[in-house]
C-alpha cells in the first residue's frame, strides 16, 4: 500500500454505509422483534473501515495524532480497569461472563472508530458524511414509524409530554438523532441542518433529549459564542464526581421506593422509570452477586437499561467514579463538549446507550472536534474554516 493510496474516499463511503446498514437493520429487523445474527451485518463496514485504517497507519508509519488522543487515553483507562476488576470478580465467584467481552468491545469499537475517522477524514468530509447520515436516519425513522402514521394529523394530537407518550417515539433513532443535532449545532455551516436535526430529535420524543434540545438550540442560535467558552480544567472532574454521587442517590431512591421522584415529577416510580425500578428490585433480591461488567445482563438475559446504575451494582462505586471522571476528562476545559457529555450522562442515568458503538462514535467525534476548535465563525453565518 503506497502513500498515494486514496484512503479517504473509501473510509468516507464505509462510514456512511455503516449507518445505512444500521438504519436498515434497526428499522426492518430489530424494531419488528427480530432476534438473530443478520442484525450484525451493520458492523461489517465498521470493521472493514477500522481494519483498513489501522493497516494504512502501520504500513505508512503514520504517527499517532495527539489532537484526538484524549478519547483513546481516557476511554481505554476505563476499559482496562473494568476488565481487570471483572477478571478478579470472575476468579472470585468462579463464573465467567461473556457479556463482559461483548460490552467492552462495543466501547472499544466506538473509541477506535472515532479516532481513526477523525485522523483520516478532513473536516469537510466528516461534516458531509454526518449530513448524509442525518438525512438517512430521518428517512429510516419515518419508515420505522410508518409513512402513513407519520403524516396522519390525529397522531400529533396524541402526544403527551407529561406521561411521556407519543406515536412518534423511537428507541432506535433517539440517540443518533441527538448526537447528530449536537454536532450540527456546533459545526454546521447552514442553520437549516441545525433546525432539521433539532426537530428530528424532538420527534423521537425522549424526555431528557427533548428538554436539552430546546435549551441547546436556543443557546446556539441566540448566543453562538457559547461554543468558545472555556471552563476551569478541574470542572470536568467535579462533574464526574457529582454524577457518581447522583447515581448512588438515585439507586437508593429506586431501591427504597422513595416518593421524592414522584413528588417532583407527578408520576409514580414505576411510571417514571418505565418499570425499571421493579426489574432492579427483582435483580437485587434474586440472588444476584456480581461476577463482572455485564454480569447483570448475563444473569437475567435482559439489560437493566440504566447504564450508570448498572456499572455501580456490577463493579462498585470506585469504578463508577473512574468511569465518570475519565469520560468527563475527555472534555478538557471546553464548556460545549462538557454540555454534550453531561446530557449523554443524564441519559445513561435514566436509560442506556453504552452498547451502541454507532451513537458513541459520533459522540466521541463531536467532543474531540469541539475540543480541537480548529474553526472560526461569526454570529450570523456560522462560517467555519478548514482544519
Amino acid at each position: 500500500m503506497e502513500k498515494k493510496f486514496k484512503i479517504e474516499p473509501i473510509c468516507l463511503v464505509l462510514f456512511v454505509l455503516t449507518f445505512v446498514l444500521r438504519g436498515l437493520t434497526d428499522t426492518f429487523l430489530i424494531s419488528k422483534g427480530y432476534v438473530g445474527q443478520l442484525d450484525n451485518i451493520k458492523y461489517i463496514p465498521l470493521f472493514i473501515g477500522l481494519v483498513i485504517s489501522i493497516i494504512y497507519f502501520i504500513k505508512n508509519n503514520i504517527k499517532i495524532s495527539n489532537e484526538f488522543v484524549g478519547i483513546i487515553k481516557h476511554g481505554f483507562i476505563v476499559i482496562i480497569f473494568f476488565f481487570i476488576w471483572s477478571l478478579i470478580l470472575t476468579i472470585k465467584t468462579g463464573k465467567f461472563c461473556l457479556e463482559t467481552i461483548n460490552e467492552l468491545t462495543y466501547i472499544s469499537l466506538a473509541l477506535l472508530y472515532a479516532y481513526f475517522t477523525l485522523s483520516i477524514l478532513k473536516f469537510e468530509s466528516i461534516l458531509l458524511a454526518l449530513k448524509i447520515v442525518l438525512y438517512i436516519s430521518i428517512t429510516f425513522y419515518i419508515l420505522e414509524i410508518g409513512i402513513k402514521n407519520f403524516f396522519t394529523f390525529s397522531n400529533y394530537l396524541k402526544i403527551n409530554f407529561i406521561e411521556s407518550s407519543s406515536p412518534f417515539e423511537s428507541n432506535y433513532f433517539s440517540g443518533i438523532a441527538f448526537v447528530l443535532f449536537l454536532f450540527m449545532a456546533f459545526y454546521s455551516d447552514k442553520k437549516r441542518h441545525i433546525i432539521i436535526s433539532a426537530f428530528f430529535t424532538l420527534f423521537t420524543f425522549k424526555r431528557v433529549t427533548f428538554v436539552f434540545t430546546i435549551i441547546i438550540l436556543v443557546m446556539v442560535l441566540l448566543f453562538p459564542k457559547i461554543r468558545k467558552i472555556k471552563i476551569k480544567t478541574k470542572f470536568p472532574m467535579i462533574i464526574g464526581i457529582l454524577f457518581s454521587i447522583i447515581t448512588v442517590s438515585y439507586f437508593n431512591a429506586l431501591v427504597n421506593g422513595s416518593n421524592l421522584i414522584g413528588n417532583i415529577t407527578g408520576q409514580s416510580l414505576v411510571g417514571f422509570t418505565m418499570s425499571r425500578n421493579n426489574f432492579l428490585y427483582k435483580l437485587l433480591n434474586g440472588g444476584y452477586v456480581s461476577y463482572g461488567f455485564g454480569s447483570s445482563t448475563d444473569f437475567t438475559s435482559k439489560s437493566l437499561e440504566m447504564d450508570l446504575i448498572k456499572i455501580y451494582i456490577e463493579l462498585g462505586f470506585p469504578f463508577l467514579l473512574i468511569f465518570c471522571i475519565e469520560y468527563f476528562s475527555m472534555c478538557k476545559n471546553n464548556l460545549f463538549s462538557t454540555i454534550i457529555l453531561t446530557v449523554c450522562f443524564i441519559n445513561l442515568l435514566f436509560s442506556f446507550s453504552l452498547n451502541s458503538p454507532f451513537t458513541w462514535t459520533i459522540t466521541f467525534m463531536a467532543i474531540s472536534l469541539v475540543n480541537k476548535k480548529g474553526f472560526d465563525f461569526n454570529e450570523k453565518n456560522f462560517i467555519f474554516t478548514r482544519f
